[in-house]
């Protein structure tokens, strides 16, 4: 699987993070659900399997956190 990276997903409906590798569900051990992305990328790698650093978030927009920026002066 040279090249192959697991796409990691935030599940906004069970609050909870899986990955998604070649089109299904990564599965390590008997787990699909991880209550973080470092658990899951930690659990990856132990495994050997590549993570891409950006997280799909599945949320909807109104319930993210809101970052407030102070423009420019």
């Amino acid at each position: 699987m040279a090249g192959t990276m697991a796409q990691i997903i935030r599940l906004g409906g069970v609050d909870g993070f899986a990955a998604m590798l070649n089109g299904a569900l990564l599965e390590i051990g008997t787990r699909c659900l991880w209550p973080t992305a470092e658990a899951l990328r930690h659990d990856a790698e132990r495994e050997g399997v590549a993570t891409s650093p950006y997280v799909i978030d599945t949320r909807p927009v109104l319930s993210r956190p809101v970052i407030a920026r102070r423009a420019a002066a």
